[in-house]
């Protein structure tokens, strides 16, 4: 990785041990900028079987810009069911509850969100 005041410049690769566990399903690599934060998460068997319960929706006061990189699943917007496969995007809104189901996927599922601005509470692994 290259990084000095002005770049951050990387390889990701979701075989790595760079990758936060968050729970024993979700893996999730973090970084931001001055303005803006990014994570990457994979989903993995244990929130894509058919038995699992329905996520719970969450919501937060930046703007999250989602891209689904790999996999299948149901992206749930205040209530508002859409379809997601790789290279679906969607803009949650801030303060509107949203959630992704992945429950019918058939494998792992990775996004790519970015959060305007800064997301506070998002793992960082890489920062300025």
């Amino acid at each position: 990785m290259i990084k000095d005041t002005n770049v951050i410049y990387g390889n990701w690769n979701k075989d790595t041990d760079d990758w936060d566990q968050v729970a024993p399903h979700l893996k999730n690599f973090a970084f931001e900028g001055k303005g803006m934060s990014a994570s990457l998460v994979t989903m993995g068997a244990g929130r894509t079987g058919k038995n699992a319960k329905e996520p719970i929706p969450h919501s937060h006061s930046e703007e999250q810009l989602t891209i689904c990189l790999e996999g299948k699943g149901t992206v749930i917007i205040n209530g508002i069911r859409y379809p997601v496969k790789k290279g679906s995007y969607w803009l949650a809104p801030p303060n509107v509850p949203h959630t992704l189901d992945t429950r019918e996927a058939d494998g792992p599922v990775t996004i790519l969100q970015l959060f305007s601005p800064a997301r506070p509470d998002n793992l960082r692994k890489i920062s300025r």
